[in-house]
């Protein structure tokens, strides 16, 4: 994997553990821990952008050892602002032709980079050991939005359980287990 497309996915992943935090609001130290193991798990790419700016936002944040959902929400838009390109770049390529082999590639980029904000986005949303009606929902919409990532059999069976719960309506106990099961299936410890 090129070093460009690690910093890509791994950005990605990032954005979507951030945006999973904060969907309910509130800001566990579980999810806390979950931005740290971000950081270990990319700290090889600390020297690269954009991670050369913004791991240092995140090491100054941590270190207060509480994030505030403002704090949050600045990081979220500092990831919008330092790789908007990028995620400009994705929507290019979803709408790209798949007719060609170039076509073909876009969309499998566009597939890619929807996965990898998908499995930051379970991430985030099991950093605190449950799932809420918000977080479901937030995943039912990311579900229905990127029909990329629901195109990926991978994800086929967690699609179709967020799809018989009914929506704003919170996960029963034997729910909670079945998705933290397969989310844990697909994503691993993260």
């Amino acid at each position: 994997m090129t070093l460009e497309r690690k910093t890509d996915r791994a950005f990605r992943k990032l954005e979507g553990i951030v945006n999973g935090i904060l969907v309910d609001s509130i800001i566990e130290d579980s999810e806390i821990k979950q931005l740290e193991m971000w950081c270990s798990d990319y700290r090889d790419l600390c020297e690269a952008h954009p991670f050369n700016q913004i791991v240092p936002y995140i090491n100054r944040i941590l270190a207060e050892g509480r994030i505030s959902s403002e704090e949050m929400e600045t990081l979220q838009w500092f990831i919008g602002q330092l790789y908007q390109d990028s995620v400009r770049e994705d929507a290019g390529l979803a709408a790209g032709n798949t007719d060609s082999v170039a076509g073909r590639a876009a969309a499998e980029a566009a597939r890619e980079a929807a996965v990898d904000r998908l499995t930051g986005l379970l991430c985030g949303i099991m950093a605190d050991g449950s799932i809420n009606a918000a977080e479901l929902a937030t995943l039912r919409e990311c579900m229905q939005k990127n029909g990329a990532s629901e195109n990926c059999s991978r994800f086929g069976e967690l699609f179709r359980i967020v799809e018989t719960i009914p929506e704003n309506r919170e996960p029963t106990p034997d729910e909670q287990v079945q998705l933290k099961k397969i989310i844990t299936t697909l994503v691993g410890p993260c």
